[in-house]
């Protein structure tokens, strides 16, 4: 499963290893605008793409107990 964080703070400021905006132009974007047509470019199967996207996640959330 994959995930990632885009901060509000993060995307007006950079510090060194903490790039701001202009190091991630697409923020919370990123995973679908970059990583998995750059999988697809390196012919990781659509299969994969779809238990690390859809599967996964669905799994993990659909096996979730109710919260009260």
């Amino acid at each position: 499963m994959m995930s990632h964080d885009w901060n509000v703070v993060l995307s007006r400021i950079s510090t060194m290893g903490s790039p701001g905006r202009e190091g991630n132009p697409d923020g919370y974007l990123w995973l679908s605008r970059a990583f998995i047509p750059r999988l697809q470019e390196l012919g990781v199967p659509e299969s994969t793409i779809d238990k690390i996207m859809v599967q996964n996640p669905r799994k993990h959330f659909e096996s979730q107990e109710p919260s009260e």
